[in-house]
């Protein structure tokens, strides 16, 4: 079946412009383009960056949401029969990054540092908090059958996780914090602690602390831990000044902040003194492989189970993106209906 935007039936779609979020009843069907699959919205997860855009702490103008799990309906143009066939139904995630595949970023294998970098939900195209959303089918993957549609949201932010983990090297067994409550803290905490490392979470929420009682992780509340200066790494999940002036006096000299967020607000004023002074190494990281994530939830290496906290229907999204935004809400899920 091939979607067409014209004459197409409009779709529901939880929508962002000018400081109000809204449900748009009416919404424009998406029109893939050449290459492009249409993927039906079964889950959608709110980030963190969609309430930064609600805050107006990240520009844009459209329909939110960059973590799903779908099925593929059908296709755009200049996709051939046997991919058709490959991913027609099938259950998938996606990555949200889309690139041009033709500049010299991603000619040089970095793609998602595109110069015409696009990401669905966050910068110049519709997201999936919606009925259906178009990508590239090279953004797609599929989804195992052991990974339901709740744990196949969270394939985004653990790719995340572990591609934060691959960008730091790890020597002899370092001492590792992580600081910040959200799912991506508690993802970032799982994989770090496979890494012959000393892991600790620093939150503020009860629920996020009681997930890493679960798992064994120590944590702690971030305002009664100590300031010795002997951590290796600080992973920051949550970019404010604040917090990365925590993370600068917990470290030791030559020591590494991660600051870890896709679509994190860019706005954040830092006392660079101690980082100066201390030669700490500031490192951001973004995205990541959406099929290591996936596999890395197929596996069980990454335990995504009890960090849904609400869940709604499409039809109560602006519910849902005020829930999320609530103390003590780990991960809020759309159904589509």
């Amino acid at each position: 079946m091939d979607l067409q935007a014209t004459g197409e039936t409009p779709v529901r779609a939880i929508r962002y412009r000018n400081g109000h979020v809204w449900l748009d009843e009416a919404s424009a069907a998406p029109a893939p383009e050449e290459g492009e699959a249409v993927v039906r919205v079964v889950r959608a997860g709110v980030s963190r960056a969609d309430l930064a855009i609600c805050r107006g702490e990240i520009e844009f103008d459209g329909v939110l949401g960059h973590e799903l799990a779908g099925v593929v309906e059908g296709f755009g143009e200049g996709v051939d029969g046997a991919t058709r066939k490959r991913w027609q139904g099938r259950r998938v995630t996606a990555s949200p990054d889309i690139a041009c595949a033709t500049c010299d970023m991603c000619r040089a294998g970095l793609s998602t540092h595109c110069r015409r970098r696009q990401a669905i939900g966050l910068i110049g195209r519709d997201g999936c908090l919606a009925e259906r959303v178009s990508m590239p089918v090279r953004n797609l993957w599929a989804l195992p059958d052991r990974v339901d549609d709740d744990a196949g949201v969270f394939s985004a932010a653990t790719a995340g996780a572990l591609h934060a983990a691959q960008v730091v090297r790890i020597e002899g067994k370092a001492y590792i914090t992580v600081l910040g409550d959200d799912v991506t803290a508690l993802l970032c905490a799982q994989v770090m602690q496979r890494l012959n490392a000393s892991v600790r979470v620093l939150g503020r929420h009860r629920a996020a602390l009681d997930m890493c009682e679960k798992w064994g992780i120590r944590h702690r509340h971030v305002d009664e831990a100590g300031r010795r200066q002997d951590q290796d790494v600080v992973v920051v999940c949550d970019v404010t000044g604040r917090d990365v002036a925590i993370a600068s006096g917990m470290l030791r000299a030559r020591g590494k902040i991660l600051l870890l967020g896709h679509g994190a607000p860019a706005k954040a004023e830092v006392d660079a003194a101690p980082i100066i002074e201390s030669e700490i190494e500031v490192i951001g990281v973004r995205g990541g492989s959406i099929g290591e994530g996936a596999a890395a939830i197929e596996r069980g290496t990454i335990d995504v189970n009890g960090l849904v906290t609400r869940r709604f229907k499409l039809g109560e999204g602006v519910a849902a993106i005020r829930a999320a935004a609530e103390e003590g809400q780990l991960k809020v899920v759309v159904e589509g209906e």
